[in-house]
């Protein structure tokens, strides 16, 4: 089976398949249009916001690098400022907000808080990021949403990791025993090595196509222009695929379930990743890596997000070299259960023989 011959039958089997089509295609749309509409249009006609921060606030020379942050001393106390509107919120030590009421000039300051509080997390360049908190980032008149980027981010990275289901579906296919076209490819002339290479190349073209259709659509019908680095970009989301794929393969071997078990669990791992690692948000990722600090560690989305947001608005690359060095050593552990599938394929193709 050649490339084209796989990239048909994939074809084919994405459009009979509707869930399928739906999970790869149309929930990540779904899912982007859902959160580019639900986060308001904040910052509008947007000038200077007076906050109140402590003389001795630790944070007072980031705070005072970006220029949409008028910074001003408590006069007499902080309850007593905020009632009279000396300020619209009062910065504590710890980056949290203290308000009286909220507007949309309190909601900018906070997402320029929770930008913050991402940069510690990550270690992006500080300076760059300061650069890059701007009106186009912060405020997004020409786009037309505030704060909504980190979280479509994510959601491009769960696309992308949606190979997901190929790495468990070329491999069942070749597992003896586990389907009609595993016993029918041992009789087959076709190497089993050439099905799967052609099967992961052609699983590589459908999903950047899907990837590819979610940016287009952000940026056609929302004006969000999410990627700025293309090359930079390309690289981390074809490192982010083959995860995928052998995260797939790893399920294929590991679980001993029907396929569509093994989907439905590799479905939900995805989903989990995300969700703590930016997709709801930057409040909630810093609500849950403060309680679980272990997860910025474990989850591989963390370093995913923190690529592509490196690249596209810090100018790092520093943390796509990191990415790739997680992937890899997470490669060679399912390396090794893959090792021992190969073994065990060989003696059950040695025992058919001798039948």
């Amino acid at each position: 089976m050649g490339i084209l011959s796989a990239l048909k039958v994939n074809l084919l089997h994405l459009k009979r398949d509707k869930l399928n089509l739906f999970w790869n295609t149309f929930f990540p749309m779904i899912l982007a249009t859902f959160f580019c509409l639900v986060i308001p249009n904040m910052g509008k006609n947007f000038d200077k916001v007076n906050v109140g921060i402590n003389k001795n606030n630790p944070h007072e020379y980031i705070l005072k690098q970006i220029p949409y942050l008028n910074l001003k001393e408590v006069k007499e106390d902080v309850q007593t400022d905020l009632k009279n509107k000396e300020y619209k919120a009062f910065i504590e030590d710890d980056l949290s907000l203290k308000i009286i009421s909220s507007n949309s000039e309190v909601m900018v300051v906070k997402n320029i808080l929770d930008q913050i509080k991402q940069m510690y997390e990550t270690k992006i360049n500080q300076e760059e990021i300061i650069k890059n908190i701007d009106k186009d980032f912060i405020e997004d008149k020409n786009h037309g949403v505030t704060g909504v980027e980190p979280i479509l981010f994510s959601i491009i990275i769960m696309v992308s990791l949606y190979t997901m289901f190929d790495g468990v579906i070329y491999i069942d296919n070749i597992l003896y025993d586990s389907s009609d076209f595993a016993v029918r490819m041992l009789v087959s002339p076709i190497k089993k090595s050439t099905y799967l290479i052609n099967g992961i190349i052609s699983a590589l073209i459908v999903t950047s196509f899907n990837s590819t259709l979610l940016i287009i659509y952000l940026k056609l019908v929302f004006g969000i222009t999410l990627i700025t680095n293309y090359f930079a970009s390309i690289i981390t989301l074809l490192l982010i695929m083959i995860f995928g794929i052998t995260m797939g393969m790893f399920l294929a071997v590991a679980l001993k379930a029907k396929t569509e078990t093994k989907t439905m669990v590799g479905l939900g791992c995805i989903l989990l990743m995300n969700y703590t690692s930016g997709m709801m948000g930057s409040s909630v990722t810093n609500a849950i890596t403060s309680a679980f600090p272990l997860i910025k560690k474990i989850n591989p989305t963390f370093y995913m997000e923190n690529a592509l947001l490196g690249v596209n608005i810090a100018n790092d690359n520093s943390y796509l070299i990191t990415m790739a060095k997680f992937i890899i050593c997470s490669n060679n552990t399912f390396e090794k259960y893959l090792a021992g599938f190969i073994i065990q394929s060989k003696k059950e193709l040695a025992s058919v023989g001798s039948i």
